[in-house]
């Protein structure tokens, strides 16, 4: 058995996490798939005392992918009723089908973040904790590193993000291995669920995990995983600087905004970098809510490249836009949907 003092340190760690990214919450809603992982930030919460005063909730989320999902599902509301934590339970709509669409991970994983804003509105939390560690950043890093990615992606799993104006999702074990996990919950003689899926090599990730991991780690770098790490590290700082310059170009170059198309004066753009100026077309891809999945880093490049082309010239986009250099009234990069028609008064 660990020792007991591993049990303090993995707890205090993720209180310090909590109280430098929470501050102040009333209500904390835990994602809890019943994995080692989430066991164990259920577990340090409630040992923290935060299910006093009805603090805490547990939520867990049924795919209905496995035929034992429904035993995963069990074991989380039993863990939930043993610590006196309210349990609330998702399965899929029934008119939907987690398996069609290009991505069966990601289309699972949009139907579990919106149950949790679902749950998170109802019991009105304003913080949704995951169990995601230190081994989940490096190979998210890794499989965009290999995928393809910008400074953003390297960057990895952000600690906090917004789900919603009124909602945040935190992960206050980000920098905690998956070996401190297992040692944590040895010293309880607690125990999470095995997923047999997470050894399924058709995903990706598992590929990563379990073969190319493994690989560099043996042939090419045994630290490896401090490598990537340190990686992900240096560049959020990176995009963080970039998005600050990029905000104050975009704020200079704001000339018209609607829902349906972006007018920016050529004249602050002309003078950027062009890797702020990609910067500016991201954000204000980001912004309007626009579609940007197929819109890679070619097309970025693209799209910057009309600030300094004249005469005029347009660029279809995916997802039905379109982005246009116009010299009149004044020199304006135009970004807009297809379908619309933008009049400018001289």
């Amino acid at each position: 058995m660990a020792p007991v003092g591993e049990v303090t340190t993995f707890e205090s760690r993720v209180a310090s996490a909590l109280g430098r990214l929470a501050q102040t919450c009333e209500t904390y809603l835990v994602a809890v798939s019943g994995g080692p992982d989430s066991v164990s930030l259920l577990l340090a919460m409630v040992r923290l005392g935060f299910a006093k005063g009805d603090r805490l909730r547990v939520a867990h989320f049924d795919h209905q992918l496995r035929p034992e999902s429904g035993d995963d599902a069990e074991f989380v509301a039993k863990l939930a009723e043993r610590y006196s934590v309210p349990f609330h339970l998702g399965r899929p709509d029934p008119a939907s089908d987690l398996r069609e669409g290009p991505s069966l991970e990601r289309a699972a994983r949009d139907a579990r973040y919106r149950f949790l804003c679902q749950i998170a509105e109802q019991v009105g939390a304003a913080v949704v904790l995951t169990a995601h560690t230190a081994d989940d950043q490096v190979e998210t890093v890794l499989h965009r590193l290999v995928r393809g990615t910008g400074l953003g992606g390297l960057a990895g799993i952000p600690e906090a993000r917004s789900l919603t104006p009124a909602l945040r999702v935190l992960r206050p074990m980000l920098s905690l291995r998956r070996a401190e996990v297992e040692s944590y919950l040895e010293a309880l003689g607690e125990r999470g669920v095995t997923d047999a899926s997470n050894r399924d090599p058709i995903f990706t990730r598992n590929r990563i995990r379990h073969d190319l991991l493994p690989l560099l780690r043996t042939t090419f770098n045994p630290r490896v995983d401090e490598s990537l790490l340190r990686l992900a590290s240096l560049a959020e700082e990176t995009d963080a600087l970039f998005g600050r310059l990029a905000r104050v170009l975009l704020r200079e170059a704001w000339l018209v905004r609607t829902s349906e198309e972006v007018s920016l004066r050529i004249g602050p753009l002309a003078g950027a970098e062009a890797i702020l100026v990609r910067e500016v077309i991201r954000r204000v891809l980001d912004e309007q809510s626009w579609p940007r999945g197929e819109i890679g880093h070619e097309e970025l490049v693209s799209v910057a490249e009309l600030v300094h082309r004249d005469p005029p010239a347009a660029i279809d986009l995916p997802k039905g836009l379109r982005a246009e250099r116009r010299n009149r009234p004044e020199p304006l990069l135009r970004l807009r949907r297809r379908s619309t028609r933008l009049r400018l008064k001289s």
